[in-house]
């Protein structure tokens, strides 16, 4: 069940992250990618019996992301409305993953893997920093000059590049660990031990 749930929501994020336009649409839809996020945490949050919001706000991002297939990233340089627009998604972006992190706490906690939670609650300490950091600074950049726009376009993109493959990797970290409620596998448990009859 953690196999299924975190290969959903890491094949979402990885729809939501890379963004290609064949002409004017988005090839690899937000709004598939976000569905796919809300599958995997209803599924999660059924084995665990866990109450996690994050499967309502990528919920509701399945709607509210439909216009991303027709408006690219680099429109918010020239339009307003769209820079409006995806600035909001970007802090819906940032919430849902907080949720997410809420969530992966929770399974390592109930695991009692410590190693898993330190690097659980560091990942999530860095990610929401830089993030946040990164959406308040692209909140301001309608006003900046050209030059300090395309430094911070480069900035930008470096630093959610890489605090992002972090993210993925922990995503996937979780979808390799057994459905047990430890970090043991649960055939060593349910398979008796063979005894001969000598």
């Amino acid at each position: 069940m953690l196999y299924e749930g975190f290969r959903k929501i890491f094949w979402g994020f990885i729809l939501v992250f890379v963004e290609i336009h064949l002409m004017v649409i988005d090839i690899l839809p937000d709004p598939i990618g976000y569905y796919l996020i809300f599958s995997g945490v209803h599924l999660v949050n059924n084995y665990f019996g866990f109450n996690n919001k994050g499967k309502h706000v990528a919920l509701g991002l399945v709607f509210l992301s439909l216009p991303t297939l027709f408006i690219q990233n680099q429109s918010v340089i020239q339009m307003s409305a769209s820079s409006i627009y995806l600035s909001l998604i970007g802090i819906l972006n940032l919430v849902l993953a907080f949720y997410l992190f809420q969530l992966m706490v929770s399974i390592s906690k109930q695991r009692e893997d410590n190693p898993l939670h330190q690097r659980t609650t560091t990942t999530f300490i860095i990610y929401m920093v830089t993030m946040f950091f990164l959406t308040f600074l692209e909140a301001f950049s309608i006003n900046m000059t050209e030059g300090t726009m395309m430094w911070f376009i480069v900035f930008s993109a470096i630093f959610g590049l890489v605090i992002n493959i972090f993210f993925l990797a922990l995503l996937l970290k979780y979808s390799k660990l057994s459905d047990g409620p430890s970090g043991r596998g649960d055939s060593a448990e349910s398979e008796p031990p063979i005894r001969s009859n000598n």
